[in-house]
């Protein structure tokens, strides 16, 4: 399985308040637009590992009825 990509330490609102302008005006957007923008794309990024870990979940559940079925048929055998 591929290593989690591990992200910088989350910001603190005095961070955010003094990089935003800068990367806004480096965009050439509007302070509100851009952080407007920037909140709609992370929350498409929140629902794509929310995605990713039903998927887990999913293959989890999977492996886990596979492993009980297999011992069931295993103690029969016995």
């Amino acid at each position: 399985m591929a290593n989690p990509r591990i992200r910088s330490p989350r910001k603190t609102k005095e961070q955010l308040e003094q990089l935003t302008p800068v990367i806004a005006s480096i965009h050439h957007k509007d302070l509100k637009e851009f952080l407007e923008h920037n909140i709609e794309g992370v929350n498409q990024e929140i629902n794509k590992h929310n995605h990713e870990i039903r998927k887990s979940l999913k293959r989890m559940q999977s492996l886990t009825h596979y492993v009980i079925t297999a011992k069931e048929i295993l103690d029969k055998m016995d």
